[in-house]
């Protein structure tokens, strides 16, 4: 079972934010009964209008609001992301579901 998130390109400028919408995936979770150790994932599609660093942190922020409710934090990687291999794989210590 997983729970999908997704935003606009504008959403990635301030890192910060990661962690307000990682508070709003598990708070959108737990009110529809998600169970706990399901993985939440994350669109990172069309994020390459700001620096793989403010990624990183973006999707670091987030991922360590869902881990620490209980969830699994997943990444949806496509097109238009400034992440590479050595980033996804090595930088998100949180994430483990690609």
């Amino acid at each position: 079972m997983v729970l999908y998130q997704g935003y606009y390109s504008g959403m990635w400028a301030d890192p910060s934010t990661g962690t307000t919408r990682g508070q709003e995936a598990v708070s959108a979770a737990q009110n529809v009964d998600y169970p706990g150790g399901c993985t939440i994932y994350l669109d990172v599609q069309q994020t390459d209008s700001v620096s793989a660093t403010t990624v990183m942190d973006w999707i670091n922020n987030w991922a360590a609001q869902v881990v620490d409710a209980g969830y699994e934090a997943g990444i949806y990687v496509g097109c238009g992301q400034p992440l590479d291999s050595y980033q996804l794989y090595y930088d998100l210590p949180n994430v483990n579901h690609y």
